[in-house]
């Protein structure tokens, strides 16, 4: 088993896959389980250990995640945040209670467990994103040097979602997940018969429809929509929509028959994907009149509303290349430009990059979320471009001094200034630092 998964590697390719999975265990368990030293949020961590001061946790959902998943299903109806995205917490939930069964464990024990076993899914996730990147850098024969740089910045950036018992982690996993599936896909398209390939694209779709149910993350799967809509895949569209929505529904049954009412913390709290319809919602025609006037504030409403989304994009686009970092970011975007790279791209390949990009700034909107983590979508896009870049000019400049300085200097630059920002001042000792429990 493990000599066929390796011989899906060239051998130099087989190098980077440990380096690979070598500097996620040292970025993972050796800097961001280390966080509290740099005093990185104002927040009280949700785990910590009084006296340990290694893997606390900065984020104010951990507890509820670690609790969810010890006290699956029942959690759900005290922890409602987590109705609309169960699977995590109910896989990490299964081997708590097959130990529960055999060996009974108090409450401080299974908080354990749930913690352990939540991030060494981040890690496992990560690692999976890492092959599959390396594994699709291969298939397009992009040298894998840039990528692997690029990967290792990223984790960098992703150094709180790292150690997190939540799932952050995933926001960059399903994109890179349903590329695969597309890669997949796109090689059984030229095998297999129309009849049995429809097949196919039920299956991997009902697969990717249990990944909503993890992380509401639609842009990935709004891009090949709208890729199967463009190329005109009618059949492959109506199916493979059905299957993608079929765990949804499923789950939603599950719901109605276990007596727990549905309920998306997303939506009715932030008001994501419906935000831009409450200005309108509070327009009362009984009490303005069908009139003109009534039409007239609908106009100002959407006039409003649009004003308030163009306030946010260039911080959102200057949000984007700070996140992935200036260089990365022109150099993938460079891609485009230079004809010897644009050239290793085929049609299918530059508008699955278009879409995939225009879906991510859409799923942004609709969320009305303009963090950096929100582009971690188009991840994959940067990552595998930059490589394409970075090879380009490495076989140009590979013999230059000056070149290997350059890239020195960027990357432990790049990787200081991540973990300088992180910093927040004064400094505070652990020990003094403000705690909560779960």
């Amino acid at each position: 088993m493990t000599e066929r998964f390796l011989d899906l590697f060239t051998d130099i390719n087989r190098r980077y896959l440990c380096w690979g999975i070598l500097a996620l265990f040292i970025v993972d368990f050796g800097v961001a389980h280390n966080l509290c030293w740099l005093n990185p949020d104002n927040r009280r961590p949700t785990v910590y250990h009084p006296t340990i001061y290694y893997g606390w946790e900065y984020n104010l959902d951990s507890g509820l995640e670690i609790r969810s998943a010890i006290d699956f299903p029942d959690g759900m109806i005290l922890y409602r945040d987590r109705i609309a995205r169960p699977l995590k917490n109910a896989v990490i939930s299964v081997p708590i209670t097959i130990i529960d069964t055999f060996f009974p464990l108090n409450d401080g024990q299974k908080i354990i467990m749930s913690y352990v076993l939540h991030h060494l899914m981040n890690f496992v996730v990560m690692a999976a994103v890492w092959i599959i990147l390396l594994y699709l850098a291969q298939q397009l024969r992009i040298p894998a040097t840039g990528v692997l740089m690029m990967y290792i910045i990223f984790l960098f950036h992703f150094l709180q979602a790292l150690t997190t018992s939540h799932t952050g982690v995933f926001q960059v996993a399903i994109t890179v997940f349903s590329a695969a599936v597309v890669y997949r896909l796109s090689q059984l398209k030229q095998h297999v018969k129309d009849s049995s390939f429809h097949w196919y694209v039920a299956l991997y779709l009902f697969f990717c429809g249990f990944f909503i149910l993890i992380k509401q993350d639609l842009a990935p799967f709004l891009a090949l929509f709208l890729f199967a809509l463009y190329r005109g895949y009618w059949k492959s569209l109506l199916i493979g929509s059905l299957s993608f929505i079929a765990p949804f529904f499923i789950y939603k049954g599950m719901l109605a028959v276990s007596g727990i009412e549905w309920y998306n913390h997303e939506v009715s709290q932030y008001g994501q994907g419906i935000w831009f319809l409450r200005g309108f919602c509070e327009l009362d025609p009984n009490s303005i009149g069908w009139g003109a006037e009534f039409f007239i504030l609908i106009v100002q409403q959407g006039l409003t509303t649009l004003a308030q989304l163009f306030s946010k994009l260039w911080p959102s686009l200057v949000a984007f290349v700070r996140y992935f970092g200036v260089v990365p970011t022109i150099l993938a975007a460079s891609v485009f430009f230079i004809k010897d790279l644009r050239r290793k791209l085929n049609q299918n390949v530059k508008l699955l990059i278009v879409l995939l990009l225009m879906a991510n700034v859409i799923q942004t909107i609709a969320a009305y979320r303009f963090k950096p983590y929100m582009f971690s979508d188009s991840f994959i896009i940067v990552a595998l471009l930059f490589g394409m870049a970075f090879s380009w000019l490495q076989e140009r400049y590979a013999s230059s001094t000056i070149f290997k300085v350059l890239v020195a200097v960027w990357f432990v630059g790049a990787l200081s200034i991540i973990l300088y920002s992180m910093i927040h001042f004064p400094w505070v000792h652990p020990t003094d630092q403000l705690k909560r429990t779960i």
